[in-house]
Parts: C-alpha cells; sequence; structure tokens
C-alpha cells in the first residue's frame, strides 16, 4: 500500500522521523485489511474464509490502536 516515494523517504529517515514515518505507513496499511475484512464479512460467503476475516478484523483493528498510541506518545 506505500508508494515508492513513501518507502524511499522511509529508507532515508532516521531516528524518530523513521518512527514516526514507520507507524504512519504501517496504520496505513492495517487499516486497508481492516477494510478487506470488512467486505468479507459483510458480503463472504465462505465460512472459513468469514472466520479468516473475523481474526484480520479484530487483530489489525487492536494493532492499529497499539501504533496510534505509540504515535502519540513519540516527541514531537
Amino acid at each position: 500500500m506505500a508508494t515508492q516515494e513513501q518507502l524511499n523517504a522511509l529508507r532515508g529517515a532516521r531516528n524518530g522521523a523513521f518512527d514516526r514515518l514507520f507507524l504512519q505507513l504501517m496504520t496505513r496499511h492495517h487499516e486497508g485489511a481492516v477494510k478487506m475484512a470488512g467486505e468479507q464479512l459483510a458480503g463472504g460467503r465462505d465460512q472459513r474464509m468469514r472466520l479468516l476475516a473475523k481474526d484480520v478484523y479484530s487483530g489489525q483493528s487492536i494493532e492499529i490502536a497499539r501504533m496510534r498510541r505509540v504515535l502519540e506518545s513519540l516527541p514531537a
């Protein structure tokens, strides 16, 4: 989900700037997974896929909350 420009910026970032950008990109990535899982839960028929989607939705949502807390705790 990250663009080549974003990945290049991450490669060049150091210290707190790296941490902040990494968390921003990973949060966005996880949000994409939550969206996809939600779509599966809304319209999917295969029970195994729905169970997987439920796990992804739950787990990634927890990780998003954790990353947001860490991001908020980083020095400006």
